[in-house]
């Protein structure tokens, strides 16, 4: 059986994730921390933010997992405000789980898939990494850094048989963007090709596919999953 693990499980995306990989046959291995979702998986409990408590998961994914052929970077959080309005320790904390986490659980993970000559990398950034979004400054540098840190592995890994790709994420229907109104909603859709906020499911099934032997020629691109914006 093939195992895939997944950051940020209890979110919206990393549930629709999960389902989707378990669907497919995928034993997965999900890490949460704030509230444990109802998934019937292997369930790490790790604060993000610790570094600590990353590199003990980091640690226990390279040892007891070995096999691990799909790594998902999903984790993250937001502060929606002013730039002027933040502290470094806001800074920190977003970079910490945003992308510090993932470099260091590819890290981890990685060597096992560049000895297995096999592997998957996918990193969920964002659209905001890519245009840079007002009011969310630090989210949108550590999801500009999630972008790069994508096209430097994929160059570094791919002669091993290891690629790494990236969603970047347009408005998606989760808790996370339940502090928008519904006006707000609508006149975003507006700016859309096709009108409509996305859903987890959507980002699930493009996420398959990028890991999937459909896109074995696939690696270091950025595939934008935004409505058409």
């Amino acid at each position: 059986m093939k195992k895939v693990f997944i950051s940020g499980i209890s979110g919206g995306i990393g549930k629709a994730l999960a389902k989707k990989y378990q669907q497919e046959g995928y034993y997965v291995i999900g890490q949460y921390f704030s509230h444990e979702p109802e998934i019937e998986c292997e369930k790490i409990r790790a604060d993000f933010s610790d570094r600590a408590d990353i590199g003990k998961t980091a640690k226990y994914l390279s040892e007891k997992h070995p096999d691990i052929s799909v790594v998902i970077n999903n984790a993250g959080i937001d502060r929606y405000g002013l730039f002027t309005d933040g502290t470094i320790d806001d800074d920190e904390k977003i970079f910490t789980i945003n992308l510090l986490s993932a470099m260091e659980i590819t890290r981890a993970v990685g060597k096992n898939m560049l000895f297995n000559k096999n592997g998957n990398v996918l990193n969920i950034t964002s659209i905001w990494g890519r245009e840079g979004g007002s009011c969310e400054v630090t989210y949108s540098a550590t999801k500009g850094g999630m972008i790069a840190f994508t096209k430097a592995i994929a160059k570094e890994w791919g002669l091993s048989g290891v690629r790494c790709n990236a969603l970047c994420l347009g408005f998606i229907d989760t808790p996370m963007n339940k502090m928008f109104s519904e006006e707000d909603k609508k006149d975003f859709c507006q700016s859309l090709a096709l009108g409509r906020i996305g859903t987890p499911e959507e980002v699930a099934e493009a996420a398959y596919f990028l890991t999937s032997e459909k896109a074995s020629y696939i690696t270091g691109q950025i595939l934008s999953v935004d409505g058409g914006m």
